[in-house]
């Protein structure tokens, strides 16, 4: 990428005052990844500190992990008045360099103790708080919050089975064992349920003769639970019970979309108006093969796909010779010219194939998929999966069955790019 193009990006971004448009340049420069786009950005977030996209610029900063971006976090999360949901990102970034200071430490152990609190709290939040004061040296006795929270019937079960797996994780042989001896304190509520469909997959240890226990003392819901599990039989139950939630396998459909991509690729490559393989080699997409089975899962399943749907050959899909104008005729409201999903669709209609605006349903695909890895942005987003009759699944927490949709909408995708290229053929 010239210099001069990062130059135009960087006065681009100081001139928009439109708080859309430049969270779209800034999401053009971390994909450029250039650090000479580090100071801008955060200038674009202090401009904009007081919309609601401001956190999407710590967002794109987050990518960058530089001893400059560190400085900068560090000075936002020290300020007192710095919004709850920034602190959560600045803290979400201090996570992923494992950065820990006293300072720090107390301000999230504040916002630990407050988040806990709430009947129905953010799990994603609550998340970044436990899984940085699980780094701190020495530890911080959590223990007791932790099964004070599980055990609260009046919590939501997203924030519950999150901090029973914290707890459990942080001595799983004691803490085991804890729930074993004091299993009546559980028995027969949603507490119950909670702790078997976690143990569900665990094995070894104290493991077996807790499964057990489960099916001599345990209520009707939990000993299905364990019941179906060893017959290895995976049902819906009875609406009225809903004591089992079954597990997408998406093995099928993820073989499917590799076998297609590189279907595509093979022709791609043979065909002179291409010569090359429009989907460069990705694990990505294998690691997805589990459902969603909560809000938090299908986040950074998200966030992982958005990365895999924008994995294309940038460099030969660069060279479809229409200039900067042409581009703005071609596709209307384009604006990121150098995002690789444009260069798609900018290359296949320099080569005469005929494809809809939304490029067989790719871009509205990466929409979906970018807001839901930002689930912050409720109005857009529920919007967004309304348009595309997604939401009852949403908002019925079916997110195994909603993150399945968008791995079958990614595979009809390649199937009409599949056609539609064939088609030309003469």
């Amino acid at each position: 990428m010239s210099t001069d193009y990062n130059s135009k990006l960087i006065a681009s971004l100081y001139e928009e005052t439109d708080e859309e448009k430049a969270t779209e340049i800034a999401d053009e420069m971390t994909e450029i990844g250039d650090p000479i786009f580090i100071q801008p950005i955060f200038a674009a977030y202090k401009r904009f500190l007081y919309t609601t996209v401001s956190h999407y610029f710590l967002s794109n900063l987050k990518k960058f992990k530089t001893p400059e971006t560190t400085e900068i976090f560090k000075g936002i999360a020290m300020s007192d008045n710095t919004k709850e949901t920034n602190f959560h990102y600045c803290l979400d970034y201090f996570n992923e360099i494992e950065y820990v200071e006293p300072w720090l430490t107390s301000k999230a152990y504040s916002g630990f103790l407050e988040a806990i609190s709430y009947r129905n709290g953010d799990v994603y939040n609550l998340n970044i708080y436990i899984k940085y004061l699980s780094m701190v040296k020495p530890p911080i006795p959590l223990k007791p919050f932790l099964i004070t929270a599980f055990e609260d019937e009046s919590k939501n079960s997203d924030v519950r089975t999150l901090v029973l797996q914290y707890f459990l994780r942080e001595n799983s042989k004691d803490n085991l064992k804890y729930y074993f001896d004091n299993f009546d304190k559980i028995k027969g509520k949603k507490s119950e349920i909670i702790f078997t469909k976690e143990i569900l997959g665990w094995k070894d240890g104290i493991i077996p003769i807790l499964k057990e226990k489960i099916l001599k003392e345990g209520s009707t819901y939990a000993r299905e639970i364990i019941e179906t599990k060893n017959k290895k039989e995976q049902k819906n139950l009875d609406e009225k019970e809903k004591s089992i939630e079954i597990k997408y396998n998406n093995a099928q459909i993820i073989t499917e979309i590799s076998k297609l991509r590189s279907k595509i690729n093979i022709f791609a490559s043979g065909d002179a108006r291409f010569g090359f393989s429009i989907f460069p080699p990705s694990e990505l997409i294998y690691q997805q093969t589990e459902g969603a089975e909560d809000k938090q899962k299908l986040v950074g399943y998200c966030m992982e796909l958005r990365s895999f749907l924008q994995e294309l050959d940038k460099e030969n899909l660069s060279k479809h010779n229409f200039s900067v104008e042409e581009t703005r005729e071609l596709i209307s409201g384009m604006e990121n010219i150098t995002g690789s999903i444009n260069l798609l669709h900018l290359y296949l209609l320099s080569k005469k194939i005929e494809t809809k605006e939304d490029l067989f349903g790719l871009r509205k695909l990466n929409q979906i998929v970018a807001k839901l890895a930002h689930p912050d942005e409720t109005t857009e987003l529920i919007k967004l999966l309304k348009e595309n009759n997604l939401f009852e699944m949403y908002k019925d927490g079916n997110f195994q069955g909603l993150h399945r949709k968008l791995l079958e909408n990614y595979r009809d995708f390649l199937k009409l790019l599949f056609e539609g290229i064939k088609k030309q053929v003469k």
